[in-house]
């Protein structure tokens, strides 16, 4: 069939079934417009979130849940990733205290290094304090938390220790330690501080009933 007779057929059936042409015309039209319109919706949102971002300033750090890398990049702008660092980590509670118009001074420090000769009345710690063969780390709430932030090594009581011997010496006269532990480090952690010469030595229970912070006085 030559061209010519093609388009004489073509436009002879549109002319015999005006209205299924029709709807068929208005299908697409509709379908078009559908297209456009969730573009601009979809382009407009972007921008709104980007904006909100910009409003922000450019100096940011972007955490996700579950990874091991950061960007300073705006979401769907790309970027460069990099290892999650310590200040990545102090960037982000700056930004907490903000929020909440708290002034909290951050230092970052291998324990009481970086404080010179400071003392303190009150000394509170979470430090890492699961053995390292522990069961519950394959638990699926702490997928996303970092290893070294709850492994603390093959005891699970060595970051508490260090803790419980610097600690008194950071401590103004009658001032109290209190740091969390395992739901089964309790006695030792009291035997710890005793051994170390803390006063007032007590453990307080989670509202599950289990032993989670102990402290005492020096």
């Amino acid at each position: 069939m030559r061209a010519l007779d093609l388009l004489g057929f073509s436009v002879r059936a549109l002319r015999g079934h005006r209205l299924r042409t029709a709807l068929s015309l208005l299908g697409v039209a509709i379908g078009v417009a559908a297209v456009v319109t969730l573009t601009a919706l979809g382009e407009g949102a972007r921008r709104y979130v980007l904006g909100q971002f910009a409003a922000v300033g450019t100096n940011m750090v972007i955490v996700l849940p579950g990874k091991t890398q950061t960007t300073g990049a705006m979401p769907g702008m790309g970027g460069v990733p990099n290892d999650v660092t310590l200040d990545d980590a102090l960037a982000v509670a700056r930004v907490n205290a903000a929020r909440h118009g708290a002034s909290i001074e951050f230092v970052e420090s291998d324990w009481f290094a970086a404080l010179a000769d400071r003392r303190f009345d009150l000394i509170v710690a979470n430090p890492p304090y699961v053995a390292a063969g522990d069961a519950h780390l394959a638990a699926a709430a702490l997928r996303f938390e970092p290893r070294g932030a709850l492994v603390a090594g093959p005891l699970g009581l060595e970051c508490i220790e260090v803790i419980v011997e610097r600690a008194r010496y950071r401590l103004t006269p009658g001032g109290r330690l209190l740091f969390e532990h395992g739901y089964d480090q309790g006695p030792r952690a009291r035997a710890l501080l005793a051994a170390a010469g803390y006063d007032d030595i007590a453990t307080r229970l989670d509202l599950a009933g289990i032993e989670r912070v102990s402290g005492g006085r020096v």
